[in-house]
């Protein structure tokens, strides 16, 4: 899948005219908290209990990091996330987190599309390791490995 993730990345200077970096992420998401998650943050807790049975903390720990596939930012400021829709974004515990989406919430995919996948799938969660446990956060062995 790297392979597929380079070759849309080296094709978006054509389409777009951002800023562009691959595996990166923007600064409110590499340790999000009560603060970066601003009005959205009681979904955000509800999704981690969903998925942990735990109570989220209000600061991610300092060794939380992430990486996504690329970070678009435009001349006027804006940021957007590219994520190249690879099999394993597709689980049981994706299928729950977008069902505690609230009605409105403005995103760059098609949620219903994205959660019947999700439905279809689970239970064939891809392996790789996409379902460990990834302490401190994520600690049990989540919904994608059940």
């Amino acid at each position: 899948m790297k392979k597929l993730r380079d070759g849309i990345t080296c094709l978006l200077p054509d389409v777009v005219k951002a800023e562009i970096e691959p595996e990166s992420c923007p600064i409110w998401l590499r340790r999000p908290g009560r603060t970066e998650c601003v009005g959205m943050w009681g979904t955000v807790a509800a999704i981690y209990g969903a998925l942990t049975g735990l109570v989220l903390p209000e600061q991610a720990p300092s060794r939380e990091r992430r990486s996504l596939d690329v970070l678009l930012t435009y001349e006027n400021g804006q940021q957007q996330i590219l994520e190249v829709d690879e099999k394993q974004h597709f689980t049981a515990a994706r299928a729950l987190t977008l069902e505690y989406y609230p009605a409105g919430v403005k995103l760059g995919f098609d949620a219903s599309r994205w959660l019947a996948r999700s439905q279809a799938l689970t239970g064939r969660e891809a392996g790789g390791g996409f379902g460990k446990s990834k302490p401190p956060l994520f600690p049990g062995e989540g919904l994608a490995s059940e």
